[in-house]
């Protein structure tokens, strides 16, 4: 196995990791992979560009769907956090 074939499989991968985290709301690991995914992107432009081109589609389309899980949890948390606000409004008014 040659050394673009190796770190196209290593990207993809770690892609793949990354979107099964964001799948599983295990955000904590996803932020793990995701500081290491950094590192893996630069080393590989540095040293094989030409891995990054061979799977840029399908490292594009997981980035896609992470994004809009990151979004969904983000509305998740938004609507939680207004829920509480309206409960701490009404415990609020009921004490004055």
């Amino acid at each position: 196995m040659n050394l673009e074939h190796k770190t196209r499989l290593v990207l993809l991968s770690h892609s793949k990791n990354m979107l099964m985290a964001a799948q599983a709301s295990d955000w904590e690991r996803y932020e793990q992979l995701n500081t290491a995914w950094l590192h893996l992107l630069d080393e590989a432009q540095q040293n094989v560009p030409g891995a990054i081109q061979a799977c840029q589609l399908q490292l594009l389309e997981d980035n896609s769907d992470i994004v809009k899980l990151v979004e969904q949890h983000q509305k998740t948390l938004f609507s939680g956090l207004q829920k509480e606000l309206k409960g701490l409004k009404s415990v609020r008014a009921y004490l004055e």
